[in-house]
């Protein structure tokens, strides 16, 4: 496929993105992943050099691809027709964001793209005679995001197409691991039992001793699923609302309705599903080798098969 038919392709995905990023952006992201091109041609919003080359050695890519999943769920709810309450905003003393966005080199950057450009004490934030997010700039950052996270599950379970597009990014760099692939410690109570400490809504269900945080369903399943958290004790939790309804607390105020990480969401909402579609994480390939440096991801939603470009 040339760089004009691809061209046309990335188009697509965009504008898949943007009416709402369900199930007709599988196949489009699929594509996009099958390209063998360079990836400064392949991703036109993200600095992928950047952000793989910062963000070293390769074990990190684990914390990066985290973060994505985050990043992801900011881009989406910006645009949702029904924006979270608190979309302005994004709190850096959130622990979710912490431990995820904040722990990997460019996760600002990112945001920064998505329109919070406004940098204050206590977090980051649109301008104030900003109405509403660039829709068109937020649906096309949103997607590289997705793209990235799933070519970095296809790496992790050693299945990516093209391998050597990232070749030149797997033995660089001696940092340290970052702090998110690091087991945890306790965080600090962030929000009350009336707020989720990731999303803020109040369909609060379990409490973590471990991390002493209140979590929804979604939220529970998302930040439990890192290896360094998945033994973590929850208790089942009743919400207590204050009097004159909920307040945002602590967190950023993301509404995470685009989760799919099993249980019941918000609405009762089925397991594996979400109101935009699927979230696109590679299929297991146990029978094809890891790519150095990457433990397998456990999320899968789609595999590759065969394309005609």
């Amino acid at each position: 496929m040339g760089e004009e038919a691809a061209g046309e392709l990335w188009d697509r995905a965009v504008q898949a993105m943007m009416s709402g990023g369900g199930s007709e952006l599988t196949p489009l992201l699929q594509q996009l992943m099958l390209l063998h091109l360079p990836l400064t041609l392949k991703y036109r919003q993200l600095d992928v050099a950047s952000l793989l080359g910062n963000n070293m050695p390769q074990d990190a890519w684990n914390a990066v691809g985290t973060a994505f999943n985050i990043l992801e769920k900011y881009g989406r709810n910006l645009l949702s027709a029904n924006r979270p309450k608190f979309w302005r905003a994004v709190k850096f003393n959130n622990p979710v964001f912490k431990t995820t966005v904040d722990a990997v080199k460019g996760g600002r950057e990112i945001l920064h793209q998505y329109g919070y450009t406004v940098e204050q004490r206590d977090g980051l934030s649109f301008p104030e005679e900003v109405a509403g997010p660039d829709l068109g700039k937020v649906a096309a950052v949103t997607m590289e995001v997705a793209l990235l996270q799933a070519e970095l599950g296809f790496l992790r379970q050693g299945s990516h197409p093209h391998p050597d597009l990232f070749s030149q990014f797997a033995h660089a760099g001696t940092q340290e691991v970052s702090p998110a692939m690091s087991p945890q410690q306790p965080a600090e109570v962030g929000t009350a039992a009336t707020s989720c400490a990731v999303c803020s809504t109040d369909c609060v269900i379990s409490h973590c001793g471990d991390c002493a945080l209140y979590f929804c369903g979604d939220c529970d399943t998302l930040y439990h699923r890192h290896p360094a958290r998945s033994q973590h004790r929850r208790q089942p939790a009743t919400p207590r609302l204050p009097p004159g309804g909920i307040s945002g607390g602590g967190g950023h105020g993301a509404d995470l309705r685009t989760l799919s990480m099993g249980g019941t969401g918000r609405g009762g909402q089925t397991p594996g599903t979400s109101p935009s579609g699927p979230i696109i994480s590679p299929s297991p390939s146990p029978s094809k080798r890891h790519s150095p440096g990457l433990s397998p991801s456990p999320s899968p939603s789609f595999s590759l098969s065969p394309l005609s470009l």
